[in-house]
């Protein structure tokens, strides 16, 4: 019964002294259609520690250019190659400050295959940019679900203990 009491107790701390504080705490996730960029280049804006995920389900490379002529040119000279052709459900990367430009080398220059991560740094900078299928995560309340589940586990395996225990103390009587 006391490891159940301390499960508990340190549950309950940590849900109600840090959990407040990471409530507040946001995050990101930019979803990128990499089929979509077929007809001509997008923009998308992202934040600094987004989770960046390119998916697609058609015969595109990915690529990420080092700078923006690269990417102006179609030049994969010193692109670096970060999934090869074919469906993809998912390439991440985390927004750093900047900007950051990705291609599919196969139809770069004929159709514009490209987009340009804007990492917001200050208004000016991203103009003519998109949010993308921004999807919020939010950090705190995953912490309240794992806690609560935590709980709950916590819960059960002390009623399934004290369980175990009665019929072992009744056993015992039993027996003697």
């Amino acid at each position: 019964v006391s490891a159940c009491l301390f499960c508990s107790l340190v549950l309950f701390v940590s849900l109600t002294s840090t959990g407040h504080l990471w409530l507040s705490s946001i995050l990101a996730m930019v979803v990128i259609d990499f089929d979509r960029p077929r007809q001509g280049p997008i923009c998308c804006r992202a934040k600094v520690g987004d989770d960046v995920e390119f998916r697609w389900n058609e015969m595109h490379n990915l690529y990420e250019f080092q700078d923006r002529a690269g990417f102006d040119t179609c030049s994969f000279a010193a692109a670096k190659l970060l999934a090869p052709a074919g469906p993809n459900s998912g390439i991440s990367i985390t927004a750093t400050s900047g900007d950051h430009f990705f291609a599919c080398s196969k139809i770069c220059r004929s159709h514009g295959h490209k987009v340009r991560i804007c990492v917001e740094a200050g208004a000016a900078s991203c103009v003519g940019c998109e949010d993308c299928n921004s999807v919020p995560v939010d950090v705190g309340i995953l912490i309240v679900v794992i806690t609560g589940a935590a709980v709950l586990l916590c819960a059960c395996a002390c009623y399934f203990n004290s369980i175990s225990g009665r019929k072992n103390v009744s056993v015992a009587a039993s027996v003697s």
